[in-house]
């Protein structure tokens, strides 16, 4: 993640939850149904690796804006993961709301 935040010079953390900690943490985290593990090996697709461990669990696509004292001001997840929150959003609360996440700098 870092080099993502010095590519698009982000001035906020990025979380990365490697092995789904934060996720089991938040509740956003689902044992993979077989039959959905079977498509994604079959798409060439090893969650396994993905994960980084032996696990089958894998996220909601979710999305978490929290503020300088650690209250999360926005969310968003859905469990249908084709449903995504267009970057576009996001930016445009984050440039709504610079006065509750305070000086980016």
């Amino acid at each position: 993640m870092r080099e993502v935040k010095i590519d698009y010079n982000l001035k906020f953390d990025i979380l990365c939850d490697e092995y789904n900690n934060i996720a089991n943490l938040f509740g956003i985290s689902y044992p993979l149904p077989d039959i959905v593990q079977s498509i994604y090996e079959s798409g060439g697709l090893d969650i396994t690796k993905e994960n980084g461990d032996d696990s089958l669990i894998i996220p909601l696509p979710t999305v978490y804006v929290i503020d300088k004292q650690g209250k999360i001001i926005m969310d968003f997840y859905d469990p249908d993961y084709t449903n995504r929150l267009e970057p576009s959003e996001i930016v445009e609360f984050l440039k709504s709301n610079v006065n509750i996440l305070g000086d980016t700098d």
